[in-house]
């Protein structure tokens, strides 16, 4: 027999609840009571934490951050932003592209600004160029072309608030944007002169450093301006017929236009460099100075590298410092940012001998592992293992004396394979040295292009 608790102190059961019709609309009344308190307390709680985002949406504009100074945007570290963005761009009123009548020219010279300030290559940053190209009416860029003014494509023009406008052709809400974010920064004089590169490049870097940043993220997984063409379509312009063939055929041949030395150094000659960072940089020295696919492993300038390096850089090669194996010393100051020669996956972080920090990145395309030693050894000042970086992305700063034997330098090197051997300035197997790769040529290469 089971004893029934429930009858002993009165509760009904299931058999005779329905006995007790006072007690079950008092039982549904409180329900309803608790019902009503938890649905309030949902509604009225604090909100979660917004994303960046969803701050960037609802800012004073629509879709741009309207940065402190001497912040970063959005909480971003120093160094690099989400997906390998900038900590800050700082784009100068008289940035331009170059000439109108030179097209090649303002596709390369765009091209290097995207990869100076997000980390690009050269095959990811041609895609946004070749979008612009098909969206803009010209393979010149031009800044100022409204899509839609009397039923056909006007400019040069103000912006006529249809259609769209620039070089991505903004429309509704964001063409808005483009023109008040203008305004207020001193881009334009009012809403009712043309826009300029400057304009566009200054929106354009804000909109992939704040609300866009999933653009650069996607980009970076892209080999070649086709597939780079393709991303910068379905992520930023989003177009309603998307038209991919043309976007593709302008990606290759501003790839191509790169490839061919078109334009100028970077910055080309006239263009204030756009500088980035300010104290979230030490060192200074603007952005990287970038080649075709390699770029110089400091950022300086020519002036300051000349001075402390006296013979390293001569007759289109670089001095291989007295190594038993191909390697190369380039004297700077502790704390000089240190960038990626060329992109990879960072494969290896271990101590040099000296001691400082050695950093390994493994090209697979190349089946390069280029390694940077006497690196500051704090875990703060560089890049983590296993990510993968883009050349002129910083990794890490010059060490101290210490770090550097007695000196501080950045030594450099590159071996095929993704291992590199164990070889020092006193011992290197014959078989072990034959695995180095002269990388002096290029070197010499992104030293002339240095500012």
């Amino acid at each position: 027999m089971i004893y029934n608790a429930s009858k002993r102190i009165g509760i009904p059961t299931m058999r005779n609840r329905f006995r007790y019709p006072n007690l079950r609309r008092f039982i549904q009344a409180v329900a309803c009571v608790v019902v009503a308190a938890v649905f309030t307390a949902a509604t009225t709680a604090p909100a979660a934490a917004l994303t960046p985002e969803e701050i960037t949406s609802r800012s004073l504009y629509g879709n741009w951050h309207q940065y402190v100074p001497g912040d970063t945007p959005l909480g971003v570290a120093c160094g690099a932003g989400p997906g390998g963005g900038p900590a800050n761009i700082t784009v100068g009123k008289d940035f331009s592209l170059g000439p109108l009548n030179d097209a090649a020219q303002r596709q390369v010279n765009l091209m290097k600004a995207l990869i100076r300030d997000f980390g690009l290559t050269p095959a990811q940053a041609a895609g946004p160029v070749g979008n612009f190209m098909h969206e803009s009416g010209g393979k010149h860029l031009p800044p100022d072309i409204n899509e839609i003014l009397s039923g056909n494509p006007v400019g040069p023009a103000p912006p006529a608030f249809r259609g769209g406008y620039g070089w991505a052709q903004w429309t509704g809400p964001r063409q808005r944007n483009f023109i008040d974010f203008a305004v207020l920064k001193g881009y334009m004089a009012s809403r009712t002169v043309n826009a300029t590169d400057a304009a566009n490049y200054a929106y354009l870097t804000d909109e992939l450093s704040t609300g866009y940043r999933i653009t650069i993220t996607q980009l970076k997984t892209k080999t070649t301006p086709e597939d780079a063409a393709v991303s910068f379509e379905a992520t930023f312009e989003k177009a309603g017929t998307p038209a991919l063939e043309p976007r593709k055929t302008h990606a290759r041949a501003a790839f191509n236009a790169f490839n061919g030395g078109v334009g100028g150094p970077a910055p080309a000659p006239g263009v204030p460099p756009i500088v980035g960072g300010g104290a979230c940089e030490p060192g200074g020295g603007g952005g990287p100075t970038i080649v075709g696919l390699n770029a110089f492993p400091l950022k300086t300038t020519k002036a300051k590298v000349t001075s402390q390096n006296r013979s390293l850089f001569a007759n289109g090669t670089t001095a291989k410092g007295g190594h038993p194996y191909t390697a190369f010393d380039i004297n700077a100051d502790p704390g000089t940012p240190v960038v990626a020669f060329l992109g990879g996956f960072v494969n290896t972080i271990t101590e040099d001998r000296c001691p400082g920090r050695m950093i390994s990145i493994y090209n697979k395309e190349s089946n390069l592992t280029v390694s940077y030693l006497h690196l500051n050894t704090d875990t703060n000042t560089h890049i983590g293992y296993g990510v993968t970086v883009t050349a002129g992305q910083q990794i890490g700063l010059v060490g101290s004396a210490v770090a550097g034997c007695g000196t501080p330098h950045l030594h450099i090197d590159a071996v095929t394979g993704n291992i590199r051997p164990g070889c020092s300035r006193n011992d290197c197997p014959a078989a072990s040295a034959a695995k180095f790769v002269d990388i002096g040529p290029p070197l010499f290469t992104t030293y002339q292009a240095l500012p």
